[in-house]
């Protein structure tokens, strides 16, 4: 008959490095524990591999992060490490990051003893032990918390940091990737995908961020344009249109004065048989002539930039 197992523990939260958001903070979760029998002894020395799971409830919920790890045990007593990196994820897991599990309003521990140092497996009922709730200290994770889901900042790096994604217009899947699920719920499809799980990134590649709402941005601190969530406009370039070029129309009369010639057709009588005759030229004045010219007085229109001084940064979204 197999002995039933008890267990008595312990556990302490390390938090290492936390610093500012863009920083790769190192989630660690440090516990300590004691396992006996049900007479109190120490269970025997030994490699075990245990699981160690946490939860949403006290019973049933929903399982959100998972990791099974030998584990060596002296005198009963382990201590170990919690990471993303450590042991082999536990199917069903909501979350692959630890630190989510504790963005929750409340988080629970589990721990089953999977195998025995001799390879077999305990029986199920005596090797599962009851759900703690994780005191505050484990909520210091939070830190991580503290920028809220959602939030778009610059970055002059290439590669977003650990919890963070590029604003690039990413097509992306909640249910296939579980650490967006916080990033749907906040989003949704506002910026594109459909209303199951596909979901879109906001796409600020060669943008900038205009703020949502209506404010005193006319000329004149007259009242601008409504601008809506997700709302897109303006242009690199733009080609100025006839109504928007500096045309001048000047119009004048113009008095034009000429002259012409003309014939008088006096006859001159000469000697000879014949009786030719001399045309003696008169000048007179002309008539006046109205005349209207149009010109421009800009270039040509071809494009133009639309453009202040800039430097191109990426722009993250926090997951």
């Amino acid at each position: 008959m197999k002995q039933q197992h008890t267990i008595s523990l312990f556990f302490t939260v390390l938090l290492s490095g936390i610093s500012d958001l863009c920083s790769s903070t190192p989630e660690i979760f440090n516990y300590s524990g004691r396992l006996t029998q049900n007479d109190g002894k120490p269970m025997a020395d030994g490699i075990y591999k245990i699981g160690f799971q946490f939860w949403d409830n006290e019973t049933g919920g929903d399982l959100l992060w998972g990791r099974s790890i030998d584990i060596s045990i002296t005198d009963g007593n382990f201590h170990i490490l919690l990471s993303n990196e450590g042991g082999e994820t536990i199917q069903g897991s909501r979350f692959n990051r630890l630190s989510d599990t504790f963005n929750q309003s409340s988080t629970f521990i589990s721990i089953t003893i999977l195998d025995l140092p001799d390879g077999t497996q305990p029986n199920p009922q005596s090797a599962t032990f009851p759900r703690e709730q994780i005191a505050s200290t484990a909520y210091a994770f939070r830190a991580l918390h503290g920028v809220p889901t959602g939030t778009v900042v610059a970055f002059a790096g290439t590669t977003a940091p650990e919890a963070w994604i590029l604003c690039d217009g990413s097509p992306l899947d909640s249910v296939a990737n579980p650490e967006l699920s916080n990033l749907f719920t906040v989003i949704g499809t506002t910026y594109g995908g459909d209303s199951a799980s596909n979901f879109m990134v906001p796409d600020l590649r060669g943008r900038n961020i205009l703020g949502v709402g209506q404010g005193n941005t006319a000329e004149g601190q007259q009242t601008g344009s409504l601008r809506t969530l997700a709302e897109k406009g303006g242009a690199e370039t733009h080609t100025l249109a006839e109504n928007e070029q500096n045309f001048k129309q000047l119009y004048w009369d113009a008095v034009s004065e000429h002259s012409k010639r003309g014939w008088n057709d006096a006859l001159v009588p000469l000697d000879g048989s014949y009786s030719p005759w001399i045309q003696i030229a008169r000048a007179g004045a002309g008539d006046h002539a109205s005349h209207r010219l149009k010109y421009n007085s800009g270039p040509p229109a071809v494009p133009h930039h639309n453009m202040s001084p800039f430097l191109a940064l990426n722009f993250i979204i926090k997951l």
